[in-house]
């Protein structure tokens, strides 16, 4: 598992270079005006958002990929794979473990994914029981107020 982790933690600190994504935001922009915008350039350009170091593009790349999904069957399974990717990378872990479970729908072998899952859901567990530890802080704390008033 801890190899699995590795990886993992690869995937989602694996970060766009400000050239890349500037070269890819310029294309998408141009075809976009000339009202050529092609598929691939719309795919490349989320992906290159989704891997941004910012939270507000890693929602842009989520939104184009959303409409891709939506409007362009052929590659939904890559598309489902930086959903779940996208929304890791913003702590969304619940939303990212669903896209992860519709992947494995179509491909419940794929090593990877199943890796992804695992790791999502431990940072669910974590979440979980941090929350647990503030609503158990919480108590405390209020229950001594309540005690001394």
């Amino acid at each position: 598992i801890q190899a699995a982790m590795n990886d993992i933690n690869t995937i989602l600190g694996d970060f766009v270079t400000d050239e890349e994504l500037s070269k890819i935001e310029k294309q998408y922009h141009q075809e976009k005006e000339d009202k050529l915008l092609k598929i691939e350039t719309t795919y490349l350009y989320s992906h290159c958002l989704i891997r941004s170091r910012y939270n507000s593009d890693i929602r842009k790349g989520i939104k184009l990929l959303e409409e891709l999904f939506k409007n362009c069957p052929d590659n939904r399974r890559d598309y489902l794979y930086y959903l779940a990717i996208g929304h890791a990378r913003l702590g969304d872990y619940a939303i990212s473990k669903h896209y992860i479970q519709s992947f494995l729908q179509i491909e419940p072998k794929n090593m990877q994914l199943q890796n992804l899952e695992k790791a999502v859901q431990k940072k669910i567990d974590e979440e979980g029981f941090k929350g647990l530890m503030v609503m158990g802080g919480a108590a405390v704390v209020i229950g001594s107020l309540v005690t001394a008033g």
